[in-house]
């Protein structure tokens, strides 16, 4: 198994990362409405240190399902840099929803997304499952736990050589809303390496 999730293109994981940072729940926006986000991320990534920067847009195109799109930036840093560019899709279809009688949300995300650095390009295609619930606090306040398990089919290149290759990684996150319309991310990314990442959202 390989490494830790988000964005960034030098090594394998760091570009599958790049397509599995979550950065949302498993409920979906509401149909017609839309979501926004945007988010930093860094990663500890075999000894150099990756940098993200990453926007994020949701529609609620039925109640059940969401489509999303991810414009990022990501620069690498190991005794130069790089910086390279990452853009993604991907649809959320819900599964189950929270109600009386069931305490989560539960969704399957499909996505794709590519990335460049220099001369090096990725393509990623996989799927997350994600679950989230809700933990009420003092005072009516709320908290938005979420976690994700993602497979993901990756393929790069450089330097004239192409690797294809499977990867496994763990997501777990909390929303924290600080409003009725703008949430506090916070992100952690689990494979070989460990990524962490926070922004907000407009979900």
């Amino acid at each position: 198994m390989k490494k830790i999730i988000f964005l960034s293109l030098f090594l394998p994981t760091l570009l599958f990362a790049e397509v599995l940072g979550l950065f949302h729940p498993a409920k979906r926006v509401s149909k017609g409405n839309t979501g926004w986000g945007g988010y930093f991320q860094w990663i500890d990534a075999n000894g150099a240190d990756v940098l993200n920067f990453a926007g994020q847009v949701r529609y609620g195109y039925t109640t059940d399902l969401e489509f999303g799109a991810k414009l990022g930036l990501s620069r690498w840093s190991n005794g130069g840099s790089e910086t390279g560019i990452y853009i993604g899709v991907d649809g959320n279809y819900g599964l189950l929803a929270r109600s009386k009688n069931t305490p989560v949300n539960l969704s399957i995300d499909g996505f794709f997304g590519i990335s460049s650095v220099e001369d090096r390009n990725v393509w990623a295609i996989g799927t997350t499952g994600i679950l989230d619930g809700k933990l009420g606090l003092e005072g009516g306040k709320v908290l938005i736990p979420y976690g994700g398990f993602t497979i993901c089919i990756y393929h790069e290149s450089w330097n004239k050589r192409d690797d294809t290759d499977l990867e496994l990684a763990l997501t777990g996150g909390i929303m924290i809303p600080i409003s009725p319309a703008l949430n506090v991310v916070v992100e952690l990314l689990i494979a070989d390496d460990i990524g962490f990442g926070f922004g907000l959202s407009g979900f």
